[in-house]
């Protein structure tokens, strides 16, 4: 009977060690699957950053070209001397004196 409680015992022991190391094989792969999706999430955020600078990049240059493009536009649209007739430079230069002298006048 005491040889049937000793294998008992023994069982029991070798239950006991199979559990721990199972619960630290366990806690071991939790932490490397942790490990694992850190580094996943991290190269995602590092991969979205980079296409988030490329698209901004993107839309600062095609932004850039717009603007230019509509300063050139307005720059061919705006009025030049050379453009207008001379009796419409007459006109703008006698409204421009007659805003501007008697301002002048009034200055001390």
């Amino acid at each position: 009977m005491s040889d049937v409680v000793g294998r008992l015992m023994n069982v029991e022991s070798e239950a006991r060690r199979i559990i721990e190391e199972a619960r630290q094989d366990a806690a071991r792969r939790v932490e490397e699957a942790r490990a694992k999706a850190r580094e996943v999430v991290s190269a995602a955020c590092d991969e979205a950053r980079g296409e988030a600078e490329a698209i901004l990049q993107q839309v600062a240059q095609e932004a850039e070209s717009s603007k230019r493009q509509a300063l050139e536009e307005s720059a061919q649209e705006a009025p030049r001397p050379d453009r207008m007739d001379q009796s419409r430079l007459q006109q703008a230069a006698d409204v421009v004196l007659k805003v501007v002298a008697p301002a002048r006048r009034k200055v001390p």
